[in-house]
């Protein structure tokens, strides 16, 4: 489904380490082409430390990737009630992530101009439940 270059994503989602482990991490952005450039929203967080690390990354069609912004909080997913991420990008390349109505990043990358080809979700670790998404042109 094609993506508009400025957009909103909403997303309701819970995650829990899987048994044996306290590694949570999963990705989910928007990508141009067969090569799957675009942007990624990292998420990882590691129980024992008490801390989630976001990353916003802009990747290239050769998979390289550049740390667009990124921040550490003591957030957390609850395995049970929905967590609500929000993802917006303007047409200026301003783009703010937040969850559960708390600011995490605001930043501006003017990398990409066209439109995104689609949407993608990856799960490195842990066990997630996307509860619901919904994904707008701005």
């Amino acid at each position: 489904m094609a993506i508009s270059n400025a957009f909103s994503i909403t997303t309701a989602l819970t995650t829990r380490p899987l048994s044996g482990t306290d590694l949570t991490r999963f990705a989910l952005g928007v990508y141009q082409g067969k090569n799957g450039a675009g942007y990624r929203l990292v998420i990882a967080r590691r129980e024992a430390e008490n801390r989630s690390k976001l990353r916003l990354l802009r990747v290239n069609s050769r998979g390289g990737a550049f740390i667009v912004d990124g921040v550490e909080s003591d957030f957390r997913f609850d395995p049970e009630k929905p967590v609500r991420l929000i993802w917006t990008r303007a047409r200026s390349g301003k783009m703010h992530v937040s969850i559960d109505g708390k600011p995490m990043i605001r930043t501006v990358d003017r990398g990409f101009r066209d439109p995104f080809n689609g949407f993608l979700l990856r799960v490195g670790s842990g066990d997630l439940a996307l509860r619901r998404i919904r994904i707008d042109g701005v």
